[in-house]
């Protein structure tokens, strides 16, 4: 009976997908053992730079931010690693509408997306 089945071209084929299909994935397995990995921080800080000596006030003052990269890496990074940055055009008193930048915390790993993206700032003159 198995005799049959081997002189049949079809079954050949079929048995030749298979066993391609089981190589292919079987590599593909192999190749990438570190998935990449998301992860979400929420009430992560907004830190101002180019401020000079003026009071700083951020609205919203924290962020969530999601991460991507390789799921061990993903898994071990602590909230503190990742700084949320942004600066205003000048150093005066008054209120700026700014965009975000998170700095990518290790090697690998990349920001999916920031929320808000955008923070308004206001600086003052530091009361006497």
């Amino acid at each position: 009976m198995v005799d049959r089945w081997l002189a049949n071209d079809w079954v050949l084929r079929v048995l030749s997908l298979l066993l391609a299909i089981g190589i292919w994935a079987n590599l593909s397995l192999t190749q990438n053992p570190n998935p990449a990995g998301v992860r979400k921080f929420h009430a992560l800080p907004v830190t101002v730079r180019n401020t000079g000596h003026l009071k700083v006030d951020i609205a919203p003052g924290q962020v969530s931010v999601e991460i991507r990269g390789p799921s061990d890496i993903v898994r071990a990074l602590q909230p503190s690693a990742i700084r949320v940055l942004t600066s205003v055009p000048y150093a005066q008193p008054g209120a700026y509408r700014v965009k975000l930048s998170v700095d990518a915390p290790v090697a690998g790993t990349s920001v999916v997306w920031v929320q808000p993206d955008q923070v308004t700032v206001r600086l003052a003159n530091p009361s006497p």
